[in-house]
């Protein structure tokens, strides 16, 4: 089902409206304007006077690449969307890094800059990577609340909980009452963990399971099995569990020699919870500040799948946010797809590698691929010289300084002979596109229907 969002006269928010036909009666008798697109909205041209308005609940499944949002009534879903974040600042902070160093070390009289930032960093200072995160989340979630009358705000935060994790850890339990729900709840957030950490994958190598089809492989169960019954360990510690299918869990397996005795299970990198660790209260406190007549809570991963196995959903990040809601029903809404792109490259010097053939394989390599091996100054940790495996040289390495900017960029959406295409890049001076489709078109032949910066 597609829902129309409506405004008032003032900008308000009203109730969501499915009559498509309602809505474009009145587009057509000028008694209402369309003010976004996506998501389509309206604001009305005439004084309403009943505003009636529903409890509606935002679910945001929060994350580091992906973010899921679901607004909902007691009744319906009303709006269902999920964003793919950008994630290249960092390796962009390094390339501006490795660039400005060069440069300086030209200059010798350049004075050192290293010791100016000092004073910025003070209490609340986040990593602009991780700043750009949050704001992310933030500025979606201020969209939704302009264009609907949400009243509460439900944020997932992260997979599971670190705190309540050690509590059972050291066989103790918390007092706050979000975490009064059980000993079983309290071994589900440790679940979570361990096959997120796991791959949701079983980790027995020699499992038949991973020579099985993928409709097959779905019918196994996966659960989450102690390893530790060999040296009496039957704690719930996440060294002592680890994922497996029931094809691997056998008896056999516990024995001497076999798979589980001794195993020791790798930790997997937690970059992506660190994050969420790390910027967790700075959405949620921020929230309470912006809207502080509205309830906002926050929740966990773990919370999300018990409720979504109750309900029998997929999953999916519009899917999470929807359990996160809390409001279960039937009836949902279509689920709008957008997309995060940088709004401005600023770069203006690009730096393309020579090319080579490698004598090995015949393949096209780079420079940086066949490199002499030399990484530091001490020859002990000299790799292998490759250099004697560029056997034929196809192009020369180059500085292209950038020295105007193009009207059109990369992603963005335009019209050639009524069809939309997305831009992959431009050539000729920006004089000519790439389409998606791979065909070369002159500019002229183009029009704009759609810039792809900020959110699209």
């Amino acid at each position: 089902m597609a829902y129309t969002y409506v405004l008032d006269m003032n900008k308000n928010p009203l109730m969501p409206c499915h009559n498509g036909g309602f809505i474009r009666t009145l587009l057509k008798e000028k008694k209402a304007k369309v003010v976004r697109n996506k998501p389509f909205t309206v604001q009305l041209l005439f004084e309403v006077r009943n505003k009636y308005k529903q409890d509606m609940t935002l679910g945001v499944d929060a994350g580091y690449k992906h973010i899921g949002f679901s607004v909902s009534t007691s009744k319906a879903e009303v709006f269902s969307a999920e964003l793919k974040q950008e994630c290249g600042m960092v390796e962009r902070n390094k390339e501006r890094r490795m660039y400005r160093r060069q440069r300086r070390s030209r200059l010798r009289y350049r004075k050192p800059r290293f010791n100016n930032r000092i004073a910025s960093k003070q209490k609340g200072w986040i990593a602009p990577s991780l700043k750009r995160k949050r704001d992310t989340h933030l500025r979606f979630i201020m969209m939704l609340k302009s264009i609907m009358p949400i009243t509460k705000i439900a944020v997932e935060i992260g997979l599971f909980d670190p705190a309540l994790m050690k509590a059972i850890a050291e066989g103790r339990t918390l007092e706050d009452e979000d975490y009064q729900h059980g000993e079983a709840e309290g071994f589900e957030n440790m679940k979570s963990y361990i096959r997120y950490r796991d791959g949701y994958t079983c980790q027995n190598p020699d499992c038949k399971c991973h020579r099985m089809s993928a409709s097959d492989k779905e019918k196994l169960r996966l659960a989450v099995h102690h390893i530790g019954y060999y040296r009496n360990d039957r704690s719930n510690r996440p060294g002592n569990l680890i994922t497996l299918c029931e094809l691997s869990h056998t008896p056999e397996n516990h024995q001497p020699g076999h798979l589980l005795y001794g195993w020791k299970p790798k930790v997997k990198s937690l970059k992506e919870t660190a994050f969420m660790n790390i910027i967790r209260k700075e959405i949620v406190d921020t929230l309470k500040v912006i809207y502080p007549t509205t309830e906002i809570r926050y929740t966990y991963g773990y919370r999300t799948n018990m409720t979504r196995n109750e309900w029998h959903i997929e999953k999916s990040h519009h899917d999470d946010a929807f359990c996160i809601a809390g409001n279960y029903s039937k009836d949902r809404c279509n689920t709008l797809y957008f997309h995060q792109k940088r709004r401005n490259n600023r770069s203006l010097e690009i730096f393309y590698d020579a090319k080579y053939i490698d004598g090995r394989d015949r393949k096209r390599k780079s420079g940086k691929e066949l490199f002499y091996g030399r990484t530091t100054r001490n020859k002990n940790y000299a790799g292998e010289n490759l250099h004697k495996y560029r056997i034929k040289k196809i192009s020369k390495g180059k500085r292209s300084i950038r020295r105007q900017h193009y009207f059109y960029q990369p992603k963005d959406i335009i019209l050639f002979k009524g069809i939309k295409h997305v831009i992959k890049g431009s050539h000729c001076n920006g004089s000519r596109l790439i389409l998606d489709t791979g065909k070369s078109v002159s500019v002229k032949k183009v029009r704009i229907h759609k810039f792809s910066g900020g959110v699209y």
